[in-house]
Parts: C-alpha cells; sequence; structure tokens
C-alpha cells in the first residue's frame, strides 16, 4: 500500500498534460505556486467583473506597439 501511494506521489510529481482543449468552470479557484509561474500563449484575454487585483514587488508591462489604458481616473505614482 505504500509503495503505491508513492508511485501515485511520484507520477503527481511529473505529470504533464498535452490537450486540445481544456475547459474549468468553477465556484471559487486557489492556486499557491512556490516559486515560478509561466503562460506561453498566442492571446490572453482576461475580464474581470469587478476589480483586478495584481501587486507584486516589481511589475513589466511590455509592447511593441501600443499601449491603452482607458478609465475615468489614472493614478500613477
Amino acid at each position: 500500500m505504500n509503495s503505491q501511494i508513492q508511485g501515485i506521489r511520484w507520477v503527481a510529481e511529473f505529470c504533464d498534460s498535452v490537450v486540445d482543449r481544456l475547459s474549468e468552470r468553477v465556484k471559487r479557484s486557489y492556486r499557491m505556486i512556490e516559486d515560478f509561474e509561466q503562460t506561453r500563449a498566442g492571446r490572453v484575454v482576461c475580464l474581470v467583473k469587478d476589480t483586478l487585483f495584481m501587486k507584486g514587488k516589481q511589475s513589466i508591462i511590455m509592447a511593441e506597439k501600443r499601449i491603452k489604458m482607458d478609465a475615468e481616473k489614472i493614478h500613477l505614482g
């Protein structure tokens, strides 16, 4: 039994998935990533109903052509 649990842990630690499409619908989702998270995508759309909060010691936004901000008030600094 203990060796089965160790085998499951080993597979879980080194599990990679390749899928054509993945859909998730959840009420709440929490992820705690200790070291590094990376997303590589052709396009990313993030639609937030109320508040989007992003915090970091350093933040970088880079664009080759254009960055657009549209708001009633914009506070920098």
